[in-house]
């Protein structure tokens, strides 16, 4: 039947077959990087994978081989979150972001080299980007200050506020900026996109009716509709970790921290309880995660999880599909092929694995029973999330851990008490003082929380040299270490080369200002008797089902 009609439909075909993504099995294992490997994405023509890391360098390499095709120095001075290739550019265009909060522009070269310059400054980490299908010119990125800033490739000045995403709060009785995770560009029309961040709203935009100029600082853009599950509407410290859109626009997937992934309507306007579907299984509470839609027409949702696994649901049954193992700790970021049946992941870890329905159907059903059995009591553990959940970590919470612990608060800043609204460490990262509670800056996307930040400077072995524009020149070389950098007290390093890179980038400072020290220990603390107390339950729930068993027999 799927061999009747053209290729095209047979093609789609075969992407949408549930049988043929049951068979998905490790395929290729690729280590481009020194550290943990927060992007990856394949270019247009699907030959090649693009990756970014805590190394700050970037790399595209062949995923079926595993060579390096090139690989050079972002510019970045701290961990890269993403890069994707710029469409109509012969794949030698690419745009970065990291959470030293710029926007940086790759032009690969002949030769090797890549000539690199920043595009915009976000006043915090940048996270995602987006780029315009049908533009080689057009790029826009969010960050934890809020702001979405538009791009264009060929203007001398290229960045543009659109918006500031934010509300009004009746406690604090100002204006709340809410910290950006996620963009993404409908497929169908791009005019419109969806931004997901500290609060359980997804938000859909249009672009021309942007950028949209505040009467006072008080005043709040809104946009076009506002999506979210109506049980999490009030919830206190649910947030979202990625969004993106169906192939047709119609629909989104969204993932929350510490709770499920939910497919919502982009209309707003075809549910009664504010979603179409709900996924559930894995757990999304100590890192950034990615959530993405696989297959011609988006029948599958993938996601990585704390457990270390890569999930496959099937979009309208909810069903699970495939559980496999992807990561020692964590699976973040998860990417399909634009044509074919296959799916490239990243985590913790400093490999990228590559999946491909060449094995026989899943069929560990019952190993995958009791892992998602134990996902979710780990997340329900009575108190854990509404004590000191990981997410809050890495959303910036140790001003607010301060405060409950009665340590001194780090420093912030109420929005509109000076210019700008935003406080420097003296490294390269910046801490935003808009959110309500304030944020805190040197924490790691990619990286469990219980390491620490970035590397020193020890001397790049790429031959990177600064120009007076503000570009970086860099060889292709796959020596060296990477160029210093980090915020608040200085700079936290050791190590030479590669190795001392790989050392200190996963580094995490969590605190800033008075009382930081302390704070660290604290977190440091908490960490361990949270693990402590997840071994416990383990334990005593192992034993106890150990003798329910005998009790039976």
């Amino acid at each position: 039947k799927m061999a009747q009609g053209s290729p095209q439909k047979f093609t789609r075909s075969v992407r949408g077959s549930s049988a043929l993504i049951s068979r998905l099995q490790l395929e290729g294992q690729h280590t481009w990087h020194n550290g943990c490997v927060n992007t990856i994405s394949f270019t247009p023509s699907g030959n090649s994978l693009i990756s970014g890391s805590d190394d700050r360098h970037i790399v595209i390499g062949d995923w079926q081989t595993g060579s390096v095709i090139h690989r050079w120095h972002s510019g970045h001075h701290n961990n890269v979150f993403q890069a994707k290739v710029m469409p109509f550019s012969n794949e030698c265009t690419i745009v970065s972001c990291a959470a030293d909060g710029q926007v940086r522009v790759s032009e690969l070269q002949e030769g090797g080299e890549a000539v690199t310059r920043n595009l915009c400054q976000h006043r915090g980490r940048a996270h995602k980007l987006a780029v315009d299908p049908l533009s080689p010119n057009i790029v826009l990125s969010t960050g934890e200050d809020g702001y979405v800033q538009q791009m264009d490739l060929r203007m001398d000045h290229p960045s543009v506020e659109l918006v500031r995403v934010g509300k009004t709060t009746a406690r604090r009785g100002g204006f709340r900026v809410v910290g950006l995770n996620s963009i993404a560009l409908n497929p169908a029309n791009s005019h419109y996109f969806c931004t997901g961040g500290d609060d359980p709203i997804c938000r859909v935009w249009d672009r021309r009716m942007l950028p949209y100029t505040p009467a006072d600082e008080d005043d709040v853009c809104q946009p076009l509709h506002k999506l979210a599950p109506n049980h999490l509407m009030q919830a206190g410290r649910v947030s979202i970790t990625s969004a993106v859109y169906a192939h047709d626009g119609h629909e989104i997937v969204a993932s929350y921290n510490d709770e499920h992934i939910y497919l919502l309507d982009a209309s707003g306007s075809r549910t009664d309880n504010g979603y179409l579907h709900q996924y559930q299984g894995h757990r999304n509470e100590r890192t950034v995660k990615g959530v993405n839609l696989m297959g011609a027409g988006s029948e599958f949702v993938v996601s990585g999880s704390d457990c270390g696994h890569v999930f496959v649901w099937d979009k309208k049954s909810e069903d699970i599909l495939v559980m496999h193992k992807g990561d020692e700790e964590v699976v973040n970021c998860l990417e399909p092929h634009p044509f074919l049946a296959v799916l490239a992941t990243s985590g913790i870890g400093d490999d990228i694995k590559v999946w491909a329905p060449t094995g026989d159907p899943f069929s560990n059903f019952e190993g995958m029973h009791k892992q998602t059995k134990r996902n979710a009591r780990r997340r329900d553990a009575p108190g854990r999330a509404a004590n000191i959940p990981w997410a809050l970590l890495l959303a910036g919470g140790a001003p607010r851990l301060t405060a409950a612990f009665g340590l001194d608060e780090p420093h912030s800043e109420e929005v509109g008490s000076s210019e700008d609204g935003d406080s420097s460490g003296e490294g390269d990262g910046s801490a935003s003082g808009d959110d309500e509670e304030g944020e805190s800056d040197g924490e790691e996307e990619g990286c469990d929380s219980d390491e620490e930040g970035s590397a020193s400077d020890k001397g790049d072995g790429d031959g990177d040299s600064d120009d007076d524009d503000g570009g970086i020149v860099s060889g292709g070389g796959d020596g060296g270490g990477v160029e210093g950098g980090g915020s608040g007290e200085g700079e936290v390093g050791a190590g030479e080369g590669e190795e001392g890179g790989a050392a200190g980038s996963k580094r995490q400072r969590l605190g800033r200002g008075a009382g930081g020290s302390r704070l660290s220990r604290l977190l440091s603390d908490t960490a361990q008797r949270l693990r402590d107390i997840e071994s416990s339950d383990e334990e005593q729930h192992e034993e106890k089902g150990g003798a329910m068993t005998q009790k039976k027999k």
